[in-house]
């Protein structure tokens, strides 16, 4: 038995060691090295007694992910207009009191929003549907929500979903939210 193993083993390292430096050259050939790039926004605002602080650069700014410092490259002053995709329950267990507490909510965040951002308004039930997409807050969207009515079930997880893929290429700075009972 162990003239056998004595024989198995350096056979199989010769074969290895045989193999290995033309398996290294032709690995070498094929390599091909990438790199990449991660690019994180950080919203931020700075204020002094309520009032924003202007002018800071990005030497003003320290940034760390798990206590490790991170190089801050950019930063930006400009205003970004908001692409909002609201996702609302129109199932059987919103209707009446419920379903008019949605509009009415969504109807009070639609006039918070500035005429250069932009509106998606999602509707789901045990379907989901599109009502206004990529539009400016305006009559489109009132329209769109006087027309509301209850039925159906609730396909909560399907809706937020949904509304993170419509928000996700969408222009400016993105926000998804969604009004919804939570029942089935």
């Amino acid at each position: 038995m162990r003239g056998a193993c004595r024989r198995v083993v350096p056979g199989f390292l010769v074969a290895v060691l045989g193999l290995s430096p033309a398996a290294l050259v032709a690995g070498a050939q094929d390599t091909t090295f990438r790199a990449r790039t991660e690019t994180v926004r950080v919203d931020v605002l700075v204020t002094e007694h309520g009032v924003p602080l202007k002018g800071l650069t990005a030497a003003d700014f320290e940034v760390r992910d798990n206590d490790v410092l991170q190089q801050v490259e950019l930063i930006s002053h400009e205003p970004l207009s908001l692409s909002l995709v609201l996702v609302l329950d129109t199932s059987e267990s919103v209707e009446d009191d419920r379903l008019s507490n949605l509009v009415a909510a969504s109807a009070a965040l639609l006039e918070a929003l500035g005429q250069k951002d932009r509106l998606t308004l999602v509707t789901f039930n045990h379907a989901l549907a599109v009502r206004v997409k990529q539009a400016a807050p305006g009559d489109e969207a009132r329209r769109a929500l006087r027309q509301l009515k209850g039925s159906g079930m609730t396909a909560l997880r399907d809706a937020a979903y949904a509304g993170l893929l419509l928000g996700e290429n969408a222009p400016g700075r993105g926000m998804v939210v969604v009004f919804s009972d939570g029942f089935d």
